[in-house]
Protein backbone atom coordinates (compact mmCIF):
# COMPACT_ATOMS: atom_id res chain seq x y z
CA UNK A 1 0.00 0.00 0.00
CA UNK A 2 2.83 2.33 0.36
CA UNK A 3 2.50 2.76 3.42
CA UNK A 4 6.00 3.23 5.81
CA UNK A 5 7.10 3.05 9.16
CA UNK A 6 10.06 3.75 11.76
CA UNK A 7 9.32 0.56 14.01
CA UNK A 8 9.58 -3.10 12.54
CA UNK A 9 6.26 -3.74 15.40
CA UNK A 10 4.17 -1.12 13.66
CA UNK A 11 4.93 -3.02 10.15
CA UNK A 12 3.87 -6.15 11.22
CA UNK A 13 1.09 -4.51 12.54
CA UNK A 14 -0.36 -3.25 9.56
CA UNK A 15 0.95 -6.14 7.46
CA UNK A 16 -1.66 -7.80 9.61
CA UNK A 17 -4.44 -5.70 8.67
CA UNK A 18 -4.32 -6.06 5.03
CA UNK A 19 -3.60 -10.29 5.32
CA UNK A 20 -6.65 -10.66 8.50
CA UNK A 21 -8.83 -7.83 7.90
CA UNK A 22 -10.12 -6.14 11.06
CA UNK A 23 -12.05 -8.30 12.78
CA UNK A 24 -12.84 -7.08 15.94
CA UNK A 25 -16.35 -5.00 15.10
CA UNK A 26 -18.34 -2.60 17.13
CA UNK A 27 -21.47 -3.78 18.05
CA UNK A 28 -23.13 -0.40 18.15
CA UNK A 29 -21.61 1.16 14.78
CA UNK A 30 -20.08 -1.76 12.82
CA UNK A 31 -16.79 0.09 12.54
CA UNK A 32 -13.73 -2.49 12.46
CA UNK A 33 -10.81 -2.71 14.24
CA UNK A 34 -6.82 -5.33 14.00
CA UNK A 35 -6.72 -5.00 17.40
CA UNK A 36 -8.72 -5.73 20.93
CA UNK A 37 -7.50 -2.82 22.42
CA UNK A 38 -8.66 -0.21 19.83
CA UNK A 39 -12.12 -1.47 19.93
CA UNK A 40 -11.88 -1.29 24.02
CA UNK A 41 -10.88 2.26 23.54
CA UNK A 42 -13.33 2.54 20.62
CA UNK A 43 -16.39 2.06 23.03
CA UNK A 44 -15.59 3.61 25.73
CA UNK A 45 -16.92 6.61 23.11
CA UNK A 46 -20.07 5.05 22.90
CA UNK A 47 -20.55 4.82 26.69
CA UNK A 48 -19.55 7.67 27.36
CA UNK A 49 -16.69 6.82 29.59
CA UNK A 50 -13.79 9.32 30.37
CA UNK A 51 -11.40 7.18 32.87
CA UNK A 52 -8.48 9.10 32.09
CA UNK A 53 -8.35 12.28 34.18
CA UNK A 54 -5.60 15.49 33.90
CA UNK A 55 -3.41 16.14 37.14
CA UNK A 56 -3.72 19.87 36.29
CA UNK A 57 -7.10 20.73 35.70
CA UNK A 58 -10.72 19.00 35.47
CA UNK A 59 -10.70 17.59 32.48
CA UNK A 60 -11.66 14.20 31.36
CA UNK A 61 -10.61 12.22 28.40
CA UNK A 62 -11.35 8.25 26.93
CA UNK A 63 -7.91 7.87 25.03
CA UNK A 64 -5.36 8.48 27.19
CA UNK A 65 -2.89 9.79 24.71
CA UNK A 66 -5.18 12.86 24.06
CA UNK A 67 -4.49 13.61 28.29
Amino acid sequence: CGKSFSWKKNLASHRRLHQEGRPFACAECGRGFGDKRHLTAHLRGHMGLKPYACPHCEKTFSHKPNL
